[in-house]
């Protein structure tokens, strides 16, 4: 898992790369938590090239969103693959998650 971060005004964008699995959740932590030192509250995750999500994958965004929410934070999701999106459903996140077609129009309603 490669995470590349960007930043545009008070949003942080993360573009994740390659699978959200047991054994890339240490990237993913730590990648929130200099967000979180930053006091970076809005991110949102890109996951137009995660090939793959497991069980592992669905609790680190679970933790990432309830941690935000604590904050007064939002995550956002962007370019969600329909078998990423069936996941997220199954595991009631996609009610808790909003999900957008592009970086650009989850930054419009951040």
């Amino acid at each position: 898992m490669n995470i590349k971060k960007r930043h545009v005004d008070d949003i942080s964008i993360l573009e994740l790369d390659g699978l959200l699995t047991i054994g890339s959740e240490e990237k993913f932590t730590e990648a929130f938590k200099e967000l979180g030192a930053l006091g970076r509250t809005k991110i949102i995750i890109d996951l137009l090239k995660v090939r793959y999500i497991d069980s592992i994958g669905i609790g680190q965004i679970a933790a990432a969103v309830n941690k935000l929410k604590e904050q007064g934070g939002i995550l956002a999701l962007v370019r969600v693959n329909e078998r990423i999106e069936s996941l997220l459903e199954m595991t009631g996140l996609k009610s808790m998650i909003p999900i957008f077609q592009s970086v650009e129009e989850a930054m419009g309603d951040m």
